[in-house]
C-alpha cells in the first residue's frame, strides 16, 4: 500500500520538524541513503508526508487506522480501514472470534456479517456496505434488507452518517445520499475532494483533514473554508467528533479541539493515547481499542475506564458508536456492547 508516495516500512531521509514530526525529504534504499547522505544532498518528495520516528526510520501511515489516505483509483470495498466505523489492520491478524466478559450480546446470526467492508450508525440503525458494494440497513435486533440495487455503492472510499443522509467520496467527489428515499446528488465541484484523508460529520458540516494535514468545513451545498493553518493536523493518526469538539489523537496525546473558536488543549496526560489501535464516537463517549485489544470508554472529560477483560477484542474487524452502545464485527459476527 503506498500512502503520499511512501510504502509502508521503506527506508526514509527524514528531518524533524519544529511540532516533533519527521518530514521525509527522499525514500531511498539503505546504499542510495548512505551515498545521498555522504554528499549532503536532499530530494523533497512531491508530497511529504508526517511519519513517526522510533529509532530506525520506518513510515508509519498516520490516520489509516482511522479512516482515511487510500489511494483514489482503489475501488471503494478495500476499504476496511478507511471508514467511519474503524477497521483495525494493524492489531486484527486474528481474526476468530472470542467470548466478551463484559455486558455484551450477539446480535443477528453468525457470520452474517462475514462480507462487510464498512458501518456506520444512523438513525437507530446500522448501515453497512459489502465488499461488493452493497448496501444494507441493520436494526437492533439483527434484521436487515438491502437498500437499492446491488454494488451500487463499489467506488465509494470514504463513509459518513450526518443528519439522516449518507455522505461518500466516490473517485474524489462528494456524493450524499437519501437510502430511505432512494436519491442521490453530487455536493460541490468534481475532484474536490480527492486530497482528503479523513473526513467526520458535526453539526450539519463535515470536518475534514487532507494529505496535508490542513483541516476543512464544508456546508451540506458542498462549499468549504480552511480552518486554522495549513497542515495544522498533520500529526492527526485519529479524528472523530463528539460534544460539538473535534477529538483528534496526535503523537499518542488525546487533543480536542473547537473549530469555530479556533481553541484546543490536550485531554489527559502527554503520550497516554499511544498504544491506541482504533477509536470510534457515540453518544457522548470515545470508544478506543488498545494494540494488545484492550478495550476503554472515555467521557468527554477525558476520565477513562476499561470495558470488559484486556485483550479480549482483539478480533474485532469493524467497531461503530450507535445510540450509548458499541457495535463490534468480529470473526463475521455482530455484537452489542453496553
Amino acid at each position: 500500500m503506498r500512502i503520499a508516495g511512501g510504502d509502508v516500512g521503506e527506508e526514509l531521509l527524514v528531518e524533524e520538524d519544529e511540532r516533533g514530526g519527521v518530514e521525509v525529504l527522499a525514500k531511498l534504499g539503505e546504499e542510495e541513503l548512505d551515498e545521498l547522505q555522504e554528499e549532503g544532498g536532499e530530494q523533497l518528495l512531491e508530497e511529504p508526508v508526517v511519519v513517526e520516528y522510533r529509532g530506525s526510520v520506518r513510515l508509519r501511515p498516520l490516520l489509516l487506522e482511522s479512516r482515511g489516505i487510500f489511494p483514489q483509483e482503489e475501488t471503494r470495498m478495500s476499504m476496511t480501514t478507511r471508514v467511519r466505523c474503524t477497521a483495525l489492520a494493524i492489531v486484527l491478524a486474528l481474526f476468530t472470534p472470542v467470548a466478551h466478559a463484559g455486558d455484551w450480546e450477539q446480535v443477528g446470526k453468525k457470520g452474517d456479517w462475514k462480507n462487510t467492508a464498512a458501518m456506520v450508525g444512523m438513525n437507530g440503525s446500522l448501515w453497512s456496505i459489502e465488499e461488493d458494494g452493497t448496501l444494507f440497513r441493520t436494526d437492533k435486533k439483527g434484521n436487515y434488507e438491502q437498500i437499492g440495487k446491488k454494488g451500487l455503492f463499489k467506488h465509494t472510499t470514504m463513509l459518513e452518517a450526518m443528519d439522516g443522509l449518507l455522505w461518500t467520496v466516490e473517485g474524489g467527489t462528494l456524493y450524499k445520499s437519501d437510502p430511505v428515499a432512494g436519491r442521490w446528488e453530487q455536493v460541490g465541484a468534481k475532484g474536490d475532494w480527492k486530497n482528503t484523508a479523513v473526513m467526520v460529520g458535526m453539526e450539519g458540516s463535515l470536518y475534514s483533514i487532507e494529505q496535508d494535514g490542513t483541516l476543512f468545513k464544508t456546508n451540506k451545498k458542498g462549499e468549504y473554508e480552511q480552518i486554522g493553518g495549513k497542515g495544522e493536523f498533520q500529526n492527526a493518526e485519529f479524528l472523530e467528533a463528539m460534544d460539538g469538539l473535534l477529538w483528534t489523537i496526535e503523537r499518542g496525546s488525546l487533543y480536542k479541539t473547537n473549530p469555530a473558536a479556533g481553541k484546543w488543549q490536550m485531554v489527559g496526560k502527554k503520550g497516554e493515547w499511544k498504544d491506541t489501535a482504533a477509536m470510534a464516537a457515540g453518544s457522548g463517549f470515545l470508544w478506543t481499542i488498545e494494540t494488545d485489544g484492550t478495550l476503554y470508554k472515555t467521557d468527554k472529560n477525558g476520565k477513562w475506564q476499561q470495558v470488559g477483560a484486556a485483550g479480549e477484542y482483539h478480533a474485532v474487524k469493524l467497531l461503530c458508536g450507535l445510540d450509548g452502545k458499541l457495535y463490534t464485527v468480529e470473526g463475521g459476527t455482530l455484537y452489542r456492547t453496553h
